[in-house]
Order: structure tokens, then sequence, then C-alpha cells
């Protein structure tokens, strides 16, 4: 827009009310935590349990057939570390905002019949990415779901003017730009995309609403793949909810499957709470829809590969620890739920590392965090020297690091321990003119024989158990044990000469 959104009279007449849509408290306090590269899984799912409606959104969606689990998802710790602390983010925002209000002063407008479009958009939105870009599926989901968050914000503030508007149009869900500049001097998108950034969310979220209408104007490829997808996905609500019966000419093979879409779309708006009374029947609406197939080959029109190899380069800057080199937090949750996955379909042994670095607080009081810094950078570099090519080493959080054992029975997990162990004891750092050597406490869970009921959970919880077991007996050593049956649980103590 030529002049500052904020500065128009339109927003300040907006802003004036204080009934205008914005997300919860906790999917903003979530986004916050999410920005942080130390967040654990912990951490996040603590705040969402205080929002029990946004709780059982997540753990519904986490169930679906859209996700896709293995087995049953039951705690929200679950969910977070299975979908990834990226993705809870996404889509903890768009679930946030679906709450229904009291009807308007505006006869034209329907909230059951907004929030229906707004689901089937998503989904679509979604299912239209899963061909192009798996990974911005769920950044794809949440941007169909706020599309139309503008509509909300006229209707809410000013329903009588804007009744008018919806009044000239064919139906609810009708374009509409052009009679809304005519009257306001703004679009609903315009509107939309200026609530999104001013809530703060990802400019990603925000560009693919501002350019819903006119992808290619997008500034960066990854907000105009998203962006395309949302025009497309439109088509298809469009005819999910009735209110279109779709385009004329050919009926080529689906790339996107309209039933698969409808069935995602009825389980979202069921996860959603949100009414589907008055929808055509799904017959019906496969048949109407089938002639769009040629439409929805976004994956055919865009730059794939070098979306996708973008997307990758982002995935991999997102999940590396910028001081030490190894991956982060979120890169680690990533991996061990696939090695978990892996451990269990094969039933190869695995284990798990937890590494704490004993009296670091005391390191950084007496010398400073520089000095801290070069210690946890020391030990970065110990790490990506002594595991092995198959093993995955990340940091944790804060002077915590782990590693995932592949293919490990315990002794092999505990050769392993104990050699970081010693190395880790060899880093010489001259401070002061005096010689520090930093030691740690490690504590190593393994399964030797994975089963249906091995979780990432039962690993950390274990290893962590173990971590502090060794901490408590004295620290510089390490502490062992399988994941199984009590019985068949022992302990191992390799202390420092």
């Amino acid at each position: 827009m030529e002049a500052s959104f904020l500065k128009s009279s339109l927003y300040a007449q907006l802003a004036r009310t204080q009934r205008l849509p914005s997300p919860s408290t906790t999917a903003l306090k979530i986004l916050e935590l999410a920005e942080s590269p130390d967040v654990t899984v912990k951490q996040i799912s603590e705040m969402i349990l205080t929002d029990p409606a946004m709780s059982a959104r997540l753990l519904k969606y986490a169930n679906s057939p859209m996700v896709g689990p293995r087995n049953a998802i039951t705690s929200v710790q679950q969910a977070v570390t299975m979908l990834g602390i990226r993705s809870v983010k996404v889509t903890a925002l768009g679930f946030s905002l679906v709450r229904k209000s009291q009807q308007p002063k505006c006869p034209h407008f329907n909230y059951d019949v907004f929030w229906a479009h707004a689901t089937a958009i998503a989904t679509a939105a979604r299912g239209i990415m899963a061909v192009g870009c798996p990974a911005r599926a769920d950044e794809a989901f949440t941007a169909g779901l706020l599309a139309r968050i503008g509509r909300l914000a006229f209707v809410t503030a000013m329903p009588e003017e804007y009744d008018g508007v919806l009044a000239r149009l064919p139906n609810l869900m009708a374009d509409g730009t052009d009679e809304e500049k005519a009257v306001f001097g703004e679009s609903h998108v315009d509107i939309g995309a200026e609530l999104l950034a001013q809530w703060k969310l990802p400019a990603l979220l925000v560009d693919s609403v501002r350019y819903q209408l006119n992808p290619a104007a997008a500034p960066t490829a990854e907000a105009k793949q998203i962006a395309e997808a949302v025009l497309h996905a439109k088509k298809i609500a469009d005819v999910l909810c009735g209110l279109s019966k779709g385009s004329e000419g050919g009926r080529p093979q689906p790339v996107v499957q309209i039933s698969v879409i409808e069935d995602q779309f009825r389980q979202a708006a069921g996860m959603l709470d949100i009414s589907l009374a008055d929808l055509p029947d799904p017959e019906v609406i496969e048949d109407q829809a089938r002639d769009l197939a040629e439409q929805l080959n976004v994956a055919g029109s865009l730059e794939v590969q070098e979306l996708e190899d973008r997307a990758q380069e982002l995935e991999s800057q997102a999940i590396t620890d910028g001081l030490t080199g190894l991956t982060n937090r979120k890169g680690f949750d990533a991996r061990l739920a696939a090695e978990v996955e892996r451990s269990r379909r094969h039933g190869c042994p695995m284990a798990l590392l937890l590494l704490d670095l004993d009296y670091f607080k005391q390191v950084n009081d007496a010398h400073g965090h520089l000095v801290g810094d070069d210690v946890l950078k020391q030990v970065g570099r110990v790490l990506r020297e002594t595991v092995r090519k198959c093993d995955y080493a990340a940091r944790y959080g804060g002077e915590e690091f782990a590693v995932i054992a592949t293919e490990s029975e315990l002794q092999a997990a505990m050769t392993l321990a104990e050699r970081l162990r010693i190395a880790i004891a060899g880093i010489s750092i001259i401070v002061a003119s005096e010689t520090y050597s930093p030691t740690v406490s490690i504590g190593v869970a393994a399964a030797s024989a994975p089963t249906e009921i091995l979780t990432a959970e039962m690993l950390i919880s274990q290893s962590d158990k173990l971590l502090y077991e060794a901490k408590r007996c004295g620290r510089n050593q390490c502490k062992s044990g399988l994941i199984g049956k009590p019985a068949q649980v022992r302990k191992q103590t390799i202390t420092s000469k």
C-alpha cells in the first residue's frame, strides 16, 4: 500500500473497537517462546496446557489422518514432539483464532459459513502444498485459515457499513475486494495482512495472506508458493461449501484427490468445532470438483525443485545451533522421533546419551560468558570429532548436549559415553594464566529390542534420570540403564581416575 496502514483513518476506526479478532494470549506466548533457539518441547507443551481448548485441538490434529501418526498420540508433549515446534507454532496460531462471537448486526454474514469456508481453504491449501513442498504444508494450512481474517475485522468493527457490501455479492465468500475498496479504500485482504503483521506473526504467513490474489508479487519464493496454494484452494473450498459448481471443461486425472481433501476438511471442521450442516452431498461435491484438477497442478506450474532446495536450506539453518555448529533442540527432537520410529519398525537397538557440563554456572560466574561460550564451542567440536558418522550429536539446551547412538546396544553406548567423557576432560582452555578442563556427567538409556511401546519420551526420561544420578554420585561419570521391565534395568558407573 502507498500510505502507511497504521496511519490510515480506516485502521484507526477499526482499532477503536475492542472486539477485533486476535490470537489468544497463549498462542502469542507460544510464538514468542518458539523463537528462542533453546526452547524445549516441555516448555512449549506446558504453555499449550494452559489453554484446554488449544490442547484438545492440537491432540485431535496430531491424531488426524492429515498427520497420520503410527500410534495414538495421548499427550500434548507427544504431539509437540511428533509435529515439531515449527508446525505447532503456526497451527496453534490458526487454532486460537477460530472462535465464534455474538452474531453481528450484519444480516448477510454467517459465522458458521465463514469458518467452514476458511477451514476448507486451509485443508485444500495443505493438500496442494503437500504435492509441491511438503515442508511448508502446515504454513499453508494456517495461511488458508487466516486468508479471510480481514473480513472478520470489517464485520466486527463496522457491521452496518459492511453489510451493504456483502449484500451486493453473489455469496458470503465471494471475492468482493473491488466492492470493499470502493467503499472503504482497502480490501479485506489488505486489512487481514496488516492485522497479522500487527500481531507480529511470521513474515511468511503475513506475505502469504497479503499476496493471495497475486502470488507473483510475493517477495519470496516460499510466500509465492503458499499464496498460490491458497488462491487455488479457494476454488476447491467454494465447491466443498456449495458456493460453486466447479468449472467447465475436461476431467483429467486429479493431481490432488478431491475426495481426500473433502475427508480431511470434514475432520478439520470437527477438530475446530465448526458446523457443516449445510454442505452438499459428498458425491455431488466430488463430481463437481473433479474438473478443477487441471488447475490444481500447482507443482507443475512452480519451480518446485528450486523451492524445495530453498526450503531445505532454510530448514538446515533453522535447526543449527549458531554457537556450537551442532543441531539445535528442534532438529534433535525431529531426528529422535524418526530414529525411534526406525528402530521400532526394524527392531534394531538404539541409545540416547544426555550430557551435562559439571559446575558450568561457576565457570560463567567466575570467568564470564565469553569463556563459557568457548567451552561450549570446544565441547561441540569434541562431539563432532568423536561420535560415529551414523550417530547424531546436538546441543540439547544451555550446557546440555545429546547424542543419538543408532543401532547401539547398551555396552556400545556406554563405551561411546566414556570416550566422550574422557575427550571432554582433555579440553584445555587458558583462563587467567591457568588451564581449565571441563568435566561432564552422562546418562545413557538404551533399548535393545525396541517394540511398539518405545517412545522418544521414554528415552529422554530414562537418560535424564540417569544423568542426574551421575550428578548425585559425584559428577564426571556415566550412568546407564536399559529401557524395559524393572528386572531388565541395570546400571554401570565409570568414574575418572
